[in-house]
C-alpha cells in the first residue's frame, strides 16, 4: 500500500516540491502525469526508499508528529524533495511500488487520474501568468468530503477517519473543528465518504478531480483555450494579486467551500470589469455555498 500528497499543491514550473509518502514497500518511484488534452506521462523520479507511517487524525498535518485519539504518537509522513515539471498544468503524481531489485511490484492505473490510493493531485503554475484564463481547482471541497484511507471512524478500535459530513460526536477527546489539507485524498488518491453515491453516467466518485474538473480541463485544452491553473489555496493567499492578470476565472466542478478572502477577491475582480475586461464563470451547481476558514 502506498499513499501520498503534495505538501504545497501548486508549485511553480521547475521549482522544488515536497511529496509526502507512507508505504510498506521498500522502494517506490514517482511518475508525473499531466492532465490536459490527454493524460500523458511527463517525467519520472529515481527509485526512492519507502518508509511507512500511520494515518493521522483528519484535522492534523500528516507531515508533522501527531497524537492519536488514545494519546499514541503518530510519526510524520516522510517528505521527498522533487522538482516540479517544467510545463504548467494539472498533474497527478502516480506512485509505483518496487522491490530492492528495482522491479515494479504494484502499479496504479495509468489510464485515469482517479484512484483510492497511490495518486496525488497537484497544479504546476507558470513562472509568470501566461494566459487570459485562470482555472481554479476546488481543493477545499475535495478535502471536505475526504476520508483519506477510507477507513471510517470506529469508536471501539479508537481509530479511523472522518470528514466534515461524518464527524463523530463520541470522540474520546475534543478534536479541532474541520479537516486539514496536508493529507492524502485531495481530488484523488483517497476515498470520499460518499463513494457509494453512484452516478450511472460516470462511475468515478463525485467529489474527485476526475468526475468534474478533469473533463472541463481536457475540453478547454482540446478546444485550444490558453489556460493557467491554480487551487483554492492560491486564491486565498494571493487574492486580487492572483486574479489581476486574468480576464476570466473559471470554476467548473463542485466548488462548494470558499473563504471570505476568496469571495472578496473574486467580487472585486468582477467589479473591476468597468475598467478592464474581467469576469468569473462557475458553470456547475453547488458553487460557493459554504464558508471556510
Amino acid at each position: 500500500m502506498i499513499r501520498g500528497y503534495v505538501e504545497q499543491p501548486s508549485p511553480r514550473a521547475g521549482d522544488g516540491m515536497t511529496l509526502r509518502v507512507a508505504t510498506d514497500a521498500p522502494w517506490f518511484r514517482v511518475e508525473f502525469h499531466r492532465c490536459g488534452a490527454l493524460l500523458e506521462r511527463c517525467g519520472v523520479s529515481e527509485w526512492l526508499p519507502g518508509r511507512d507511517a500511520p494515518p493521522h487524525l483528519p484535522f492534523q498535518d500528516w507531515g508533522r508528529p501527531g497524537t492519536g485519539l488514545r494519546g499514541e504518537l503518530l510519526e510524520p509522513w516522510t517528505g521527498y524533495r522533487l522538482t516540479a515539471p517544467s510545463r504548467p498544468g494539472v498533474y497527478v503524481a502516480m506512485l509505483v511500488e518496487g522491490d530492492a531489485a528495482g522491479r515494479e511490484t504494484a502499479v496504479p492505473d495509468r489510464a485515469t487520474p482517479d484512484g483510492r490510493d497511490a495518486k496525488a493531485l497537484f497544479v504546476v503554475r507558470p513562472r509568470e501568468p501566461s494566459a487570459p484564463v485562470l482555472y481554479k481547482l476546488p481543493l477545499l471541497t475535495y478535502h471536505a468530503y475526504n476520508l483519506a484511507d477510507g477507513e471510517p471512524y470506529d469508536r471501539g478500535a479508537g481509530r479511523g477517519q472522518w470528514c466534515l459530513y461524518t464527524a463523530p460526536e463520541d470522540l474520546p477527546k475534543d478534536p479541532a473543528p474541520g479537516v486539514g489539507l496536508h493529507r492524502p485524498g485531495g481530488g484523488t488518491g483517497g476515498t470520499p465518504f460518499d463513494v457509494f453515491n453512484f452516478d450511472p453516467f460516470d462511475p468515478t466518485p463525485r467529489q474527485t478531480f476526475a468526475h468534474w474538473d478533469a473533463r472541463f480541463v481536457r475540453w478547454m485544452e482540446r478546444r485550444g483555450y490558453a489556460v493557467d491553473h491554480c487551487t483554492d489555496v492560491d486564491l486565498h493567499r494571493e487574492g486580487p494579486e492572483l486574479l489581476r492578470p486574468y480576464r476570466l476565472l473559471v470554476s467548473a466542478g463542485h466548488d462548494e467551500y470558499w473563504s471570505d478572502a476568496m469571495r472578496e477577491a473574486v467580487a472585486g475582480h468582477v467589479a473591476g470589469a468597468a475598467t478592464r475586461p474581467s469576469s468569473a464563470a462557475t458553470p456547475a451547481g453547488g458553487g460557493s455555498s459554504s464558508t471556510t476558514r
